[in-house]
């Protein structure tokens, strides 16, 4: 129990503790959002969500779009040279899902990861782009 003119450091330790999660949390949902928006070329007036990225992506590649030059944007983008960025295939030639996860560096309670599927046509073309997004945490 503090006396008089002393700190109650239980109350201080807990408004401490409070503010560094509070912080970490944005901190790490920042890096995930700068990784999507340098990727997806979002402008920083723009938030980034599911809604944004999909229209920046349809923006620099819209639908009927080569798998090569789908191919060459996001290589000149850093997919897979940025930390924590990838691209898979999913089915060979057709369906490419480009990851941009989580920091598992970061402490952070909840962060944020994006996957984006691009799905071609028989004739390599741009047929669909679809964008999710999970948070991670407890």
């Amino acid at each position: 129990m503090p006396q008089d003119g002393e700190p109650n450091l239980s109350a201080l330790i807990r408004s401490i503790l409070a503010a560094t999660l509070l912080a970490c949390a944005s901190g790490c949902a920042a890096s995930t959002e700068s990784r999507v928006r340098t990727v997806f070329a979002i402008p920083s007036s723009s938030p980034v969500d599911t809604v944004t990225t999909r229209t920046a992506i349809l923006r620099d590649l819209p639908i009927g779009t080569s798998k090569d030059s789908v191919l060459r944007l996001l290589a000149a983008r850093g997919v897979g040279r940025i930390a924590h960025t990838r691209s898979d295939w999913y089915k060979p030639d057709s369906i490419l899902v480009v990851s941009v996860d989580l920091d598992p560096s970061r402490l952070a309670i909840v962060q944020a990861e994006y996957g984006v599927g691009f799905t071609f046509d028989r004739q390599q073309r741009l047929k669909s782009v679809q964008v999710s997004m999970a948070l991670t945490g407890p």
